[in-house]
């Protein structure tokens, strides 16, 4: 395989990385926006039953609201590819 068909192969896997890592990010968001519910609906249920004294409807456990996970996930997908390409120049030298 030849330098350029190496390029073409790591373009193409960085690539399908980058999916992956946005596909995990979409459901690990709708995982946390499910539990934000949840959160909520039990907190509630616990004031109305008499639960649960001194819980606070709007502290940052049961806010709906998430933070931004926009920096983690640039900071994971860089350090992936960081990886991807530090393994790939091993190999190369390696088997060179």
């Amino acid at each position: 395989m030849d330098k350029k068909e190496e390029l073409m192969q790591m373009r193409d896997n960085l690539s399908s990385v980058q999916k992956t890592l946005s596909e995990k990010e979409i459901l690990l968001q709708e995982a946390n926006d499910h539990l934000a519910k949840q959160i909520l609906k039990t907190s509630s249920e616990s004031e109305v039953l008499g639960g649960i004294s001194g819980l606070k409807k709007d502290n940052g456990i049961t806010s709906p609201e998430t933070t931004s996970k926009v920096p983690n996930s640039l900071f994971f997908q860089h350090a992936i590819i960081f990886a991807y390409i530090l393994l790939s120049i091993f190999f190369y030298f390696t088997y060179q």
